[in-house]
């Protein structure tokens, strides 16, 4: 299957990547909350939720060119979604539920490059996660590259056979690709189902146990939890 620029696990030997994988995504889920908890009246904390997510990227070492590659499905239907609280709301509101969400999608964006997903589920599993929420994520995250993979194809085909044409004929062959990859996605979800029913699956996602948290870890998840509490409550101070 052809992955996009980098694939789904970006290994590039950073601190970050050495990390383990249940502190990456307890730092995640952590920032994450600060994100949507923030108060209109607290852009402060979206601030250094940006300026965290951006020395995680920069010491990560991921090219800017595989996140940003990954980020723009997400972006433009933020962006789409957001355009209904102009109808109700203000630009101010629109800008900062926007960004809210960008920075959330930029932080499960970063975290699934330098993690990799069997190393996620297993820290899903050591934090208590429950399991049909762990086996949805696993499905969901391989039915992603999936139907990617099946855009990509499309999308090279049709540039094959239509190297060039108007703005509005291109719209229209769009439109027309996106019906079809909707059939060509269900048909590979479908096959996806009876390639799990031959191999018995149970509805649980097995895989290798992690290595116990040594004391330093813990202390670091523990700071992580506080850092949170702390900027939540000076906010809504």
């Amino acid at each position: 299957m052809r992955i996009p620029p980098g694939g789904p696990y970006i290994d590039t030997g950073s601190q970050v990547h050495a990390l383990d994988a249940r502190f990456k995504l307890t730092a995640a889920l952590s920032l994450m909350i600060v994100a949507i908890g923030a108060p209109t009246n607290a852009a402060w904390l979206l601030a250094i939720s940006a300026a965290l997510l951006g020395a995680s990227t920069a010491l990560s070492r991921i090219p800017a060119r595989s996140l940003l590659f990954r980020m723009a499905p997400i972006t433009g239907l933020i962006l789409i979604a957001g355009l209904g609280i102009l109808f109700e709301g203000t630009w101010d509101r629109f800008l900062f539920v926007s960004t809210k969400a960008l920075l959330c999608a930029w932080c499960g964006v970063l975290t699934s490059a330098a993690t990799p997903f069997g190393d996620v589920i297993g820290a899903m599993r050591c934090l208590g996660v429950p399991n049909t929420l762990i086996t949805i994520t696993g499905l969901g995250y391989r039915l992603a590259f999936v139907a990617l993979d099946e855009a990509l194809r499309m999308m090279s085909a049709y540039l094959c056979r239509v190297p060039s044409a108007r703005p509005l004929v291109r719209i229209r062959h769009v439109c027309r690709l996106g019906e079809a990859l909707i059939r060509r996605v269900m048909r590979r979800t479908e096959r996806m189902e009876w390639a799990l029913h031959a191999r018995a699956f149970d509805g649980s996602l097995r895989g290798l146990p992690l290595s116990p948290l040594r004391l330093r870890e813990r202390l670091i998840l523990v700071a992580t939890g506080g850092i949170t509490i702390g900027l939540l409550a000076l906010a809504y101070r």
